[in-house]
């Protein structure tokens, strides 16, 4: 007989999973700021690796199961071409980057589990 599942236990799960999400928005929306208030106009450019991710976020957030798999499924392929067209000393940035990704979707295809 399988154990019942609480659907607080999905919730959290979905919440721990979005929340995630949020280092490498965090990370991104810093150098946005960062570069826009030094004079430097190009920082701007951030906002198209911020919006990916937030798009990501809101299709977890209503079909945790698709988001899952999506954000899992693109935070592996990316860092992986990251990791081969780096060099090792900044393979460290990739993990910032894209393993929130693959955490996160991991996190949001359990929340979706019945």
């Amino acid at each position: 007989m399988k154990p019942k599942k609480l659907a607080g236990e999905n919730k959290r799960l979905k919440a721990i999973g979005l929340s995630v999400l949020l280092i490498p928005t965090l990370f991104f929306l810093i150098f946005l700021v960062g570069e826009t208030v030094g004079g430097d106009i190009s920082g701007i450019s951030h906002i198209l690796q911020i919006i990916p991710i937030i798009v990501l976020g809101i299709i977890g957030l209503k079909y945790p199961y698709i988001g899952g798999l999506i954000l899992t499924i693109i935070g592996t392929i990316l860092f992986i071409l990251y990791a081969i067209s780096a060099e090792l000393q900044s393979l460290f940035l990739g993990l910032i980057i894209f393993l929130p990704l693959i955490i996160s979707g991991i996190l949001l295809i359990l929340s979706a589990r019945r």
